[in-house]
């Protein structure tokens, strides 16, 4: 996802950096479920009579559909403590991600509360969403403690009053738990770690190839986007001074496209408002104003399951300095096919 912050100033010194990860929330008004409403609904859904579905194939979308399609009405009334159970129970079968966060308090009314648990929501949905396509299993819960079986054993886990707690495990090893995230972002690395040592698999329904679709863009190596969106200059009847910038973006690429290459990494250059990529299986589809910047760059690679936006317009030095970062980031993360 791409972080919600104002429009590069022009010719702004600072540029900006921001990891994109698998959706947007632009765009998503009306799809804001609090947690404790989501994990809930999910505690119900986990609970019902039907069999368990195949290790990496569960009840997915009836699931999530219940899970962060509730809406406010749901919560518990102001001093009266929620009424799920106190004790939440899930059988291990397969590769699994658990999030939960403890039933709130009766005084819990706390305005930025809400809005911390709505964004969170948000965020665990999202990776879930990531997750599921790649054969793990996601629960959610609003409960005081877990009560886990898994390969014969017995465990209960207290689930703390604050940030939300994540726990993954999978049978036949030991689970893996912390409290907190910031994105969805934070979940999908720790699940890459766990499940699959780093490499992260293609999405089970990523299977575009380059024959089958028309995209401005096909990534089959490391690859850097510069982009100026012609639309800024619609936005005001004065001559925006973004402008010059875009001469200096081309000039840019021009001087580093071949030492880039000789390096292995493509060097592109649009001037289109919006523009498709083909990364790994799947179209991306990028809008730079959306991004919070008219002029900067995308960079991705079949190594790394994000990508990033790099805001406004880079000295060269530091530009090529960030490249490398995120191409050592995409080393070390990997990816299987």
């Amino acid at each position: 996802m791409l972080a919600r912050h104002p429009i590069v100033a022009p010719r702004a010194p600072a540029a900006q950096v921001n990891r994109r990860c698998v959706g947007r929330r632009d765009g998503l008004a009306g799809m804001r479920p609090h947690f404790i409403a989501s994990a809930a609904a999910m505690l119900l859904a986990a609970c019902d009579p039907r069999p368990a579905a195949p290790s990496g194939q569960p009840h997915a979308e009836e699931d999530q559909a219940k899970a962060f399609n509730r809406t406010s009405d749901t919560e518990p009334a102001p001093g009266r403590r929620d009424t799920t159970p106190a004790t939440a129970r899930i059988t291990i079968t397969g590769p699994t991600l658990v999030v939960a966060v403890r039933r709130p308090a009766a005084d819990d009314t706390s305005h930025e509360g809400a809005e911390a648990s709505d964004d969170r929501s948000f965020y665990a949905g999202r990776a879930a969403d990531f997750l599921e396509a790649r054969g793990v299993r996601s629960v959610f819960f609003a409960a005081d403690t877990l009560h886990i079986e898994q390969d014969g054993k017995e465990v209960f886990v207290a689930v703390q009053e604050g940030e939300p707690l994540c726990y993954f495990t999978t049978p036949g090893h030991q689970p893996l738990s912390f409290y907190g995230f910031d994105s969805d972002a934070d979940i999908i690395d720790a699940a890459a770690t766990y499940f699959w040592g780093g490499e992260v698999p293609h999405g089970q329904r990523d299977t575009l190839t380059p024959q089958g679709v028309t995209v401005d863009f096909v990534v089959t190596r490391p690859t850097v986007i510069a982009f100026f969106s012609r639309r800024a200059l619609n936005v005001s009847s004065a001559a925006p001074p973004v402008y010059p910038d875009s001469a200096r973006l081309v000039e840019q690429v021009a001087s580093l496209r071949n030492s880039l290459d000789s390096s292995g990494v493509t060097l592109e250059l649009t001037f289109k408002d919006r523009f498709t990529v083909l990364l790994r299986g799947a179209i991306d589809t990028v809008i730079p104003i959306r991004s919070g910047t008219a002029i900067g760059y995308y960079a991705a690679s079949p190594r790394d399951w994000q990508t990033q936006i790099m805001g406004g317009f880079w000295p060269t030095p530091k530009l090529a300095g960030e490249i490398k970062t995120y191409l050592n980031r995409a080393n070390r993360t990997g990816t299987s096919h």
